[in-house]
This record gives structure tokens, C-alpha cells and sequence, in this order.
């Protein structure tokens, strides 16, 4: 359970998301919001309401980051109004302070809304194929209904609000950078926690918020330990550090003339994978060491399409798995050359994915739902 810092963090966040949209141009206090408040609130913390989506670290940056950010556009939308109306230098000098950003989607508005109608029509879909209840042994579960279709939405609705905010916000090219920017400074400040429990053993979670947030069998590697610092498992804190260094090599190669300066984010990557190999996860440190030489040797074109593989390869694998297509001997046996008890891990994986989708098969088109 988590003690009642926990509860202080997670619910004043909305005022620590009012202070940055207060001191700093939009798009940096929105990626600040998010980012921050996914590295430092606490997990499993929170409540959960009937229909709604849990009230927790996934909902509150979110929606309080989206809450600023709309309130400034309904803001300058009064300030056009009037400025149309009475103009002045006052009212021009008060619009360009309130810079929202322009959003002109060029390509893809149709799509976009088909793949919205798709993604929030399938729950109600689901639903309606797993009306009746199941008996497994002793246990009974419930069939599902139109509420949990509401419940599924409402859930599907919080975890694309970055996207969505991201979308009309940070559409531009300079707000990539200063996304990515953002990402490395985070994760360098961050990496100092994690070599602390590198050290120490991943504590800080457990003095901070009262509580360990996964199995700690899992976090010891070796002679040492896996950090978590505030995140939900070890894997997750590896992963993000994959993203700031893959991050801090794209800006070393995407700047301008004005503020190009690659040595200073080479050195940050150089640092940041150090950590990321600290941390002792193979899979995160196999990304960085594929995509780190693409995003360094090849140009936007060829990144491009290599990133749209890796998205159809993602796409595409549960498919490919099921149809055994996959070479998981040949990976398995990899592994086992580079560590044994990464190879058993992988395996145990592996096996997991055939039970599971033995089980998805049965139910290919809808899937199975919620309620276990």
C-alpha cells in the first residue's frame, strides 16, 4: 500500500502542471507535465470509479495537461475576438505571449478519423461477443455488457490523450526537437537515481511512497541489482532510457546553424548508454545498439523506412507467431550463447505467448475482453 506521500504527490500534480504551463512556453510545459509525471509519480496509487478510468498516474498528468492546454486556446480565441474588435498594441503584445501553435493537418485528417472510429468501436464489439458467462472449474465469470464497453472506452480514452495532445500540439518541427530535448534532460537527471540503485539496490520507491511496485526477484541480476526508481518495473526504466539515448543521437544530427552543437548531445548518449547498460536489461540494450548506428549513418528517407518495418514487424507478429514463423529457436539459442538465465527468461516468454494465443485463437476476431 502506499503511504500518504504517495497520495500528496499524486494529487498535487495537477498545481505542479498549472506552475509549468505558468512559467514556460506551451509545448515545453506540456511535455514536462507528461514526462515528468510519468518518472515521478508514484504507481499503484490512486482510486478507481464505476464506468471511469482509474484515478491515477496514467489520468492525472494527462488530463490536467490537457486542461491548460485548451484552456490557453479558448483564451486566445477571446483575445482574437477582441482584439478584431478594439486592436491595440497591448492586445498583440498579449497574443504573442500566448503562442498555442498552428495545426493544419495536411494529409491524413480522414484516416486519422477512421482509425478514431475503429479503435473506440471495438469494445463495444467485444462486448457484445462475450455476453455469456464462463464457468472455469469452480469459478464463475461474468458476461459482459454495454458497461464494460463504456468502462473499456473511458480506459482507451486516457492512454491516447498524449497522443491527442501531441497531435495538435507538437506538430511542428521544432517541437519535435524540443520533445527530444526534453526526453534527454529527463533521463540525465533521472539516470542519477537509477545508478543510486544500481548501487544500493532499487529502494527509492520504497522509501519515498512506502512501497516495492513489482516482485523484487525480478530487479536482482547477477551480483547486482536492476533499478526501478519510481516506475512500475525495471523493463520500464530501460526502455525509456533506450528512448533518450537514441533521442540524444537524433539531435546530435538535428539541429540547425544557430544551435547546432552534436558534441554535446553525442556525449549525452554516450553517457545515457553507459546507464542503459547498467541497468542490466539485454532487450532495451539490443534497441540502442541496432537503432543508435540507423538513426547516426542513414538519412531521414531510409530512418523512415525503417521505422515503418519495425512498425509492420510489430503489427504483424502475432499473426507471424501463430502461423510459426517466427524463429524463436534461433533467437532462444542466441540468447543462451550471450547468458543462460536470459535465455530461460525468454523462453518462459515464449511459452507464454503460445498459451495465450492458443487462447486468442479461440476468439480471433473480438478477442476476449476484460473480467480475466
Amino acid at each position: 500500500m502506499s503511504n500518504s506521500i504517495a497520495q500528496l504527490v499524486l494529487f498535487s500534480w495537477p498545481l505542479v502542471v498549472y506552475i509549468l504551463f505558468q512559467r514556460l512556453p506551451l509545448r515545453e510545459a506540456l511535455v514536462w507535465s507528461i514526462v515528468a509525471g510519468y518518472l515521478i509519480l508514484p504507481t499503484r496509487t490512486g482510486f478507481d470509479l464505476p464506468v471511469l478510468p482509474p484515478v491515477d498516474k496514467t489520468l492525472v498528468p494527462s488530463l490536467a495537461a490537457a486542461i491548460m492546454c485548451f484552456g490557453l486556446v479558448f483564451k486566445r480565441r477571446i483575445l482574437e475576438a477582441q482584439q478584431a474588435k478594439m486592436g491595440g498594441a497591448i492586445l498583440d503584445q498579449k497574443l504573442k505571449s500566448l503562442d498555442v501553435g498552428a495545426f493544419e493537418p495536411k494529409r491524413g485528417t480522414r484516416l486519422f478519423w477512421a482509425l478514431m472510429i475503429f479503435l473506440f468501436s471495438t469494445p463495444i464489439l467485444t462486448a457484445m461477443q462475450n455476453g455469456e458467462t464462463l464457468i472455469v472449474g469452480t469459478r464463475s465469470i461474468q458476461g459482459m455488457s454495454l458497461y464494460d464497453a463504456m468502462s473499456m472506452n473511458s480506459t482507451l480514452l486516457v492512454q491516447i490523450i498524449p497522443f491527442l495532445l501531441a497531435r495538435r500540439f507538437l506538430s511542428s518541427e521544432e517541437d519535435h526537437k524540443a520533445l527530444l530535448k526534453i526526453l534527454v534532460i529527463a533521463c540525465l537527471a533521472y539516470s542519477l537515481l537509477a545508478l543510486y540503485e544500481v548501487r544500493m539496490s532499487p529502494q527509492l520507491n520504497r522509501k519515498v511512497y512506502g512501497f516495492f511496485p513489482h516482485s523484487w526477484s525480478q530487479h536482482l541480476r547477477g551480483d547486482g541489482f536492476r533499478p526501478i526508481v519510481f516506475l512500475q518495473h525495471g523493463l520500464w526504466l530501460s526502455i525509456f532510457i533506450c528512448y533518450a539515448v537514441i533521442a540524444a543521437f537524433s539531435l546530435s544530427k538535428a539541429g540547425d546553424a544557430k544551435d547546432r552543437n552534436p558534441a554535446v548531445w553525442v556525449l549525452a548518449g554516450i553517457w545515457l548508454f553507459g546507464v542503459l547498460f547498467l541497468t542490466k536489461s539485454l532487450g532495451a540494450f539490443a534497441l540502442a545498439v541496432l537503432i543508435v548506428p540507423v538513426v547516426v549513418i542513414f538519412g531521414r528517407k531510409i530512418r523512415l523506412l525503417i521505422a515503418a518495418f519495425f512498425a509492420i514487424v510489430v503489427i504483424l507478429y502475432p499473426i507471424a507467431r501463430g502461423a510459426d514463423v517466427v524463429p524463436v529457436d534461433t533467437v532462444f539459442n542466441i540468447a543462451e550463447s550471450i547468458n543462460p538465465s536470459r535465455a530461460r527468461s525468454f523462453y518462459a516468454r515464449v511459452y507464454n505467448e503460445d498459451i495465450l494465443l492458443e487462447k486468442a485463437n479461440e476468439k480471433p476476431l473480438t478477442g476476449w475482453g476484460i473480467w480475466s
